[in-house]
């Protein structure tokens, strides 16, 4: 399935963009940029929540948090028993 969308591009962007692919070739063009987009900030983001669970499991200052999840696991384990 595709869809059609509205996005809005400076003229002088979509001037040169139009000059240079040819129209047969454009919206592959544009998702291919998307993908590539889409991976970047996706590997962004999980690079950002391994540094918070490095820093959650190792930073003092999450010491007391370690100790609530601690609980948290003893009081789960004991109800699967």
């Amino acid at each position: 399935m595709t869809a059609r969308v509205l996005f809005s591009i400076k003229d002088e962007v979509l001037e040169r963009f139009r000059a240079i692919v040819p129209n047969r070739e454009r919206s592959k063009v544009v998702e291919s940029l998307m993908l590539e987009e889409i991976a970047l900030r996706e590997e962004r983001r999980e690079r950002e929540i391994e540094e918070i669970a490095r820093m959650v499991e190792t930073d003092p200052a999450f010491a007391k948090v370690r100790g609530v999840g601690a609980d948290v696991n003893a009081v789960a384990g004991e109800s699967v028993d």
